[in-house]
């Protein structure tokens, strides 16, 4: 997830900030052509494989966790070459669905001389009754679907950790309580994920199917919300990838720990003579 982030974060946000400083949509890169191409086609495959990923990602997330909160006997099945196998089909997937970028997206010559990059389907078809179908299709698997699988499966998860802190109240008070606590943290954390992910997703819905009804309608869209419906959009659906390692901080105590224990590593210092010589020990940063 943090790496389809980070993708998305250094392929997509280059090309938004140059449209908004030159004010135009042209592709800034059109000479040689076949680069040009290229990069349209890789700048517009890579973010949206990469939001693909991350939604496939906390689906898996959601599926480890609810094993282990419910089933806890079988969590032993999950290894870590599951993981990982689970982790590249997650990237194969997303690869696989978005492969028609490579042949849809190209430049297209303006009549200033400039070039923009869009997609366009085969003239044998209707471009936008394809392109209509394509975004639907994967918009209810990639989207809907999976948003109504992560609500089931943390509901169940949430369920079982009450119908445990239940039984916890009833047995002796000697026992730890670590475990049914470090299950309360990886709920909130995984609510929180959930919710910030639906605040992010759903303008772009809203967006998503607007467009949809106009494909076919003879009004034109309104200046409102062209303006301010697909600016929102975009910029919550792009925030996303900053939202979550945020969120991960602010409810993941390993997180916290983690840099912690980053920027509280020995500090080594250089002297004249090549030599190195410790600065600080055990360099205490509050988080």
């Amino acid at each position: 997830m943090a790496a389809s982030d980070l993708l998305m974060s250094l392929t997509i946000m280059p090309v938004r900030i140059g449209e908004i400083v030159t004010g135009s949509s042209a592709f800034m890169v059109d000479s040689p052509l076949l680069v040009g191409n290229i990069l349209c086609k890789l700048c517009y495959f890579l973010p949206d494989a990469s939001i693909v990923v991350s939604i496939e990602s906390l689906v898996l997330i959601a599926i480890d966790r609810f094993i282990a909160v419910v089933y806890p006997l079988k969590a032993t099945l999950i290894t870590s070459k599951s993981r990982l196998t689970c982790i590249l089909c997650a990237w194969i997937v997303a690869v696989a669905v978005y492969a028609p970028y490579f042949y849809t997206f190209r430049l297209f010559p303006n009549e200033d001389g400039t070039y923009e990059c869009r997609p366009r389907w085969d003239p044998a078809f209707d471009h936008e009754e394809t392109h209509k179908w394509y975004v639907t299709v994967i918009s209810i698997t990639f989207l809907i679907l999976p948003v109504c699988v992560l609500a089931i499966l943390y509901a169940m998860i949430a369920c079982t950790v009450k119908r445990n802190a239940t039984k916890r109240k009833k047995m002796s008070s000697r026992r730890s309580p670590h475990k049914y606590q470090t299950s309360r943290q990886v709920l909130r954390l995984s609510v929180a994920i959930i919710i910030a992910f639906l605040a992010c997703i759903f303008p772009m819905l809203v967006n998503m199917f607007m467009a949809m009804s106009y494909l076919h309608s003879a009004e034109e869209p309104t200046c409102a919300y062209l303006t301010i419906l697909q600016f929102i959009s975009f910029l919550m659906v792009h925030s996303w990838s900053a939202v979550n390692p945020c969120i991960c901080f602010a409810f993941g105590k390993n997180y916290r720990n983690g840099l912690k224990y980053i920027l509280s590593r020995e500090e080594y210092g250089f002297q004249m003579d090549g030599s190195t010589s410790r600065v600080t020990k055990n360099t205490s940063i509050s988080l």
